[in-house]
């Protein structure tokens, strides 16, 4: 992003807790949060109470969440994210639109399990989207497929 600093070189920072979530994919699911307001994308693959995070600009859009004590990557923030980004994402923008989805809702379980489904499927096509952003600025994120 122009014009700010960086704290830490993008190379500086870790993946170690990333590659262990990819090899752990099944067991758990990111957290997620979305701000409608400021039309922010946050997933973050530990739980976001108590965090000391540092948000790392990558692009106008795409950011790396790390911890400030040791530098370990957390992760991805997205920055407007359904007004500019989404449209240059086809796959991730199918997905992220449960209209487009054709599943039907009929009651609060049946909500419940899209979500946990569509968890994975957001996970899995953010991180295929922005690999290629983010190897291209020195790190090496493993993918999550």
């Amino acid at each position: 992003m122009a014009g700010i600093k960086r704290l830490v070189d993008s190379n500086e920072l870790k993946t170690n807790l990333w590659k262990k979530t990819i090899k752990q994919k099944g067991n758990k699911h990111p957290y997620f949060y979305y701000n409608k307001l400021v039309d922010a994308f946050t997933m973050l693959l530990v739980d976001p109470v108590n965090l000391k995070r540092v948000v790392h600009y990558i692009d106008e859009h795409v950011a790396l969440i790390y911890e400030q004590e040791n530098k370990e990557i957390i992760g991805i923030r997205i920055e407007a994210f359904e007004h500019s980004f989404l449209p240059k994402y086809s796959e991730l923008e199918k997905t992220w639109r449960l209209s487009d989805s054709h599943v039907e809702i009929n009651d609060f379980g049946d909500l419940t399990i899209i979500v946990e489904e569509y968890k994975a499927k957001i996970a899995n096509e953010l991180f295929l989207t922005t690999h290629k952003i983010i190897e291209e600025q020195g790190v090496n994120l493993p993918v999550y497929a």
